[in-house]
Formats: structure tokens, C-alpha cells, sequence
């Protein structure tokens, strides 16, 4: 048994079998597997792995089909992980899950001769019911949020009314030169004002 460089090559004989090995960088996407989370949910998920094949011996010969040794490793590794975790981290930490899948596929394929270089969750897929309700909670979530921030901006506008109203009451000046500067923009449809600036500053005085 020998291992040829790439390119081509001319073998004279008989008895003899040939297996084309492609080492370059591949993907592989591996359909969605049914996997059940540590809170009881029925989800199913699909991954994207990306591997080299590093050693051409070992993916030949010690396995019957490293197809199907990869798909094996991947899917029990999901349901390790996968059935450790609770629908909800599954749905947010998909990076942390793909952390963990390298961490348990790596030594497996690196047995037969192949290299994983990426693991990640593609695509997290829940039941139709599940789905709408992690909706309505986001929903909730990002209304409840809104509501939050306009009480903020309704309290920061009531502190900053107290804070004029003090500076007025405590600073009557203030006032007629508002009352000044109102007049002289023409205050618009909010505001008229008959009489000069000198009648203006004696009434309010």
C-alpha cells in the first residue's frame, strides 16, 4: 500500500485497487436531527461542519465509510449536548454549542484521519406552538422594555420642569427675559402679546 502526491500518475500491473482521496477544505451540512433539551422540548437542529481530510490511510482504511463515521459523531454528540442544555440557551448560545460539538467531535474524526476546523449550529428548528410562544415572549419582553424607557424619559422631563420652576421661583429676572424672548421670536400660534417690551417687563413686574 502506497500514498501518491496530487497529480498524475502512471502505475503498471495488475491486482491492484485505486481510492481518490480529496484533501482540500470541504463543508458538510448535516440535516436536522431530532433532539430532545434538558426541559423536556422536542427540537430539531442542523449544523455546518467544516473538516480536511489530513490523513488518507486512516479515512481509507479504518473505516467502512468515514461518511457515515462523521454523521455518527456529530449526531451523538448533539444529543449529548443538546440534551444538557434548556430550549432556551439552545436558542441563544448557539456559539457556546458549537464550542461544545468541536470539543466532543475533534478527537473522533482526528481518529480517522480527518481535521474538524468548524462546527456551528446552522439552523435551530422549534414546533409550530413552541415557536409562537417564544415569540409572544420576545414580544412581551421588547414591550415591556419600551414602556420602561418612555417612564424614564416621562421622570427625566418632570425632574427637569422642577428643576425651571425652582430656578424661576428663585430668579424672578429669569422670567421677564423669557417673557422677552418669547416676544421677540413672535412666539408663533402659541403665543400673543399685545404691547411693547417696556409695557411687557411693567406688567410683569
Amino acid at each position: 500500500m502506497s500514498t501518491l502526491d496530487a497529480g498524475k500518475h502512471t502505475v503498471y500491473g495488475f491486482d491492484y485497487t485505486m481510492s481518490l482521496v480529496d484533501i482540500r477544505k470541504a463543508q458538510l451540512t448535516v440535516p436536522g436531527q431530532d433532539v430532545l433539551t434538558a426541559d423536556n422540548v422536542g427540537i430539531k437542529v442542523r449544523v455546518l461542519l467544516g473538516y480536511r481530510i489530513t490523513d488518507a490511510d486512516k479515512v481509507t482504511h479504518e473505516v467502512q465509510s468515514f461518511w457515515e463515521a462523521v454523521y455518527g459523531a456529530v449526531q451523538v454528540a448533539l444529543r449529548e449536548v443538546i440534551g444538557s442544555a434548556k430550549s432556551e440557551e439552545v436558542l441563544t448560545n448557539r456559539t457556546d454549542i458549537g464550542g461544545q460539538l468541536r470539543t466532543r467531535v475533534y478527537p473522533q474524526l482526528a481518529a480517522i484521519g480527518i481535521e474538524t476546523i468548524t462546527l456551528d449550529v446552522k439552523d435551530v428548528m422549534l414546533p409550530a406552538d413552541l415557536r409562537k410562544a417564544f415569540n409572544d415572549v420576545i414580544k412581551a419582553r421588547n414591550e415591556g422594555l419600551a414602556t420602561l424607557e418612555r417612564a424614564r424619559a416621562e421622570s427625566a422631563a418632570m425632574r427637569n420642569l422642577a428643576t425651571a420652576a425652582r430656578l424661576l421661583d428663585n430668579n424672578p429676572s429669569l422670567m421677564k427675559l423669557r417673557a422677552l424672548q418669547a416676544y421677540e421670536d413672535g412666539g408663533g400660534d402659541k403665543l400673543t402679546i399685545a404691547g411693547s417690551p417696556l409695557e411687557l417687563l411693567q406688567r410683569l413686574e
